[in-house]
């Protein structure tokens, strides 16, 4: 009868635990930046850092001034993602196109922030159904990046503190 007891126990851990986030290698390009991120009535300011290595990998960090990220996106160029962090609530690991309404906006920033490579200078809006993405390049160095929620009124928006020279994807 024991046995019966301690059975749902052995599959506990698995539903814990943690999904996998996706293999990371060492930035060729780290560029500190500020953020403003407003999801609901709630609006946070502080630092990131966007940093992406020769394969196209992103990663972005939000942080308010402590040691640790509150949110850390982790964007592969085959489109997974990963969303961690404080900020983030539950964390998500997965297709760009599976990732919870809460996290969108993260994934319209990668989508913008790549599309930013493409762009000649000047202010760009590009229009989905889901967000709209302004960007903003001068001297072929991005300067702003603002994704916002078509339909949640999220908004997120990165300016480097220094031009980020020569965004091309894959520097």
């Amino acid at each position: 009868m024991r046995f019966f007891f301690l059975l749902p126990l052995l599959f506990l851990p698995a539903c814990a635990t943690p999904p996998v986030a996706p293999k990371w290698t060492p930035p060729v390009s780290s560029f500190p930046a500020s953020f403003c991120w407003r999801q609901g009535k709630t609006t946070v300011a502080g630092d990131a850092d966007i940093a992406w290595d020769r394969s196209g990998n992103l990663s972005l960090h939000l942080t308010k001034g402590l040691p640790a990220p509150i949110l850390t996106l982790n964007a592969l160029n085959d489109g997974r993602l990963s969303i961690s962090g404080p900020a983030a609530g539950r964390p998500f690991c997965g297709p760009s196109s599976a990732v919870p309404p809460r996290l969108a906006i993260f994934a319209a920033f990668n989508s913008a922030w790549r599309t930013a490579a493409t762009l000649g200078d000047g202010r760009r809006e590009i229009h989905s159904p889901a967000y709209r993405a302004v960007i903003l390049k001068k001297t072929g160095a991005v300067r702003e990046v603002s994704t916002s929620s078509t339909d949640s009124g999220a908004l997120l928006i990165i300016v480097p503190r220094n031009a980020v020279p020569g965004r091309r994807g894959s520097d």
